[in-house]
């Protein structure tokens, strides 16, 4: 899933001018618009709300509108130049009113968007409308963590990515700063999660602050794996190689995501797994005196810990391994790896689900 279509909500567009049929909430701002078609003169306008999709706009009565349309309008104090299409009009008092819909975004037009509207507490107040306890007091504080604490968090990302472009803050310094801030929120809403316990509202808490953040976590290629799940579950053969090689595999902000992840306690324990496993394996392999041992491994990944086994380990016994896993690019992945093992060692590789093995 790319970064830029985490929000997929758009404005339907039935030929009807009823504003009640989008599906994007739009926040109301009161700047002036330029709209550009060709090369002819540009119409001065005035815009009326903006969501993440389109704009609603108000002009002269007389105007003709035809798309696609340059529309320009400055947000957070900086100049936005959108193309756009019409998908709605209405005259109401002698005024002329029209919907537009945001036709394809560049990186830093989506980033202006979003800056704008996931600090907007109209914007944050109605993505969260839903987000309700039963007790009032814990619904205040569901409310106040967004409010706030989102917030603040979101400042903090905006903030850091300038630093980033401009390079006005070392590499260090912006990470001290990144693993501050993002270990205070995670603090704050570990906090919430144990005052509301874990249910569906726990669940709706974290997808909308995954909605709020994905825009900066979703840069980063380990968290995007992790939540995208491209073979279908979490923690694939790919995302463990990710954890053990231990280096960020991002750009911009998406580096410091990654730094965060592998020095997470999870990803610690993964390596540590690893190192484990073979040491075990090594231990137990050394103190088999038979001269042919046979050894299943089942959900094997890409058997990184075989390979680690016999890096240093050069038994005269023969040792047979049988490797199940049932995604395919796993098991290549281990052929691969295993091609250089000793004659002794033999590999064979099946694809199975283990749970019909069981059977």
């Amino acid at each position: 899933m790319e970064t830029s279509n985490l929000v997929k909500s758009a404005i339907k567009t039935s030929g009807s001018a009823s504003e009640d049929r989008r599906t994007a909430f739009r926040v109301k701002i009161n700047s002036p618009v330029a709209l550009k078609a060709n090369l002819a003169e540009a119409l001065s306008a005035q815009t009326v709300d903006l969501s993440e999709n389109g704009i609603g706009i108000s002009l002269d009565a007389k105007a003709e509108l035809s798309s696609p349309l340059l529309i320009e309008f400055p947000l957070l104090n900086l100049p936005l130049k959108l193309q756009g299409e019409v998908v709605w009009k209405k005259i109401d008092n002698g005024k002329s009113y029209c919907g537009m819909r945001f036709l394809q975004k560049e990186k830093y037009q989506e980033d202006i968007l979003k800056n704008f509207l996931f600090t907007n507490d109209e914007f944050i107040l109605n993505k969260i409308k839903n987000l309700k306890a039963k007790d009032k007091e814990i619904s205040d504080k569901i409310e106040l963590f967004f409010r706030r604490d989102l917030k603040m968090f979101i400042e903090e990302l905006i903030a850091l990515e300038q630093h980033i472009k401009n390079k006005t803050m070392s590499e260090g310094a912006i990470f001290e700063k990144f693993t501050k801030f993002c270990d205070e929120i995670v603090k704050k809403g570990d906090e919430l999660e144990r005052q509301i316990g874990i249910g569906m509202l726990t669940k709706k808490i974290r997808d909308a602050f995954r909605f709020f953040t994905g825009h900066w976590g979703l840069q980063s290629k380990i968290l995007e794996r992790a939540f995208t799940k491209p073979h279908g579950y979490r923690g694939d053969y790919i995302l463990m190689e990710m954890l053990y090689n231990n280096k960020p595999f991002s750009e911009g902000i998406g580096i410091y995501f990654d730094k965060y992840l592998q020095n997470n306690h999870y990803s610690i324990a993964v390596r540590g797994r690893r190192k484990k496993i073979t040491k075990l394996l090594r231990d137990n392999l050394q103190a088999i005196n038979l001269t042919s041992v046979n050894v299943l491994n089942l959900g094997c990944g890409s058997c990184p810990e075989i390979q680690d086994l016999f890096d240093d380990f050069r038994p005269e016994n023969n040792f047979n391994f049988t490797c199940i896993d049932f995604d395919q690019t796993a098991l290549d992945s281990s052929k691969e790896r295993l091609k250089s093992l000793p004659e002794n060692i033999k590999v064979k590789l099946q694809k199975e689900n283990v749970i019909n093995l069981m059977k």
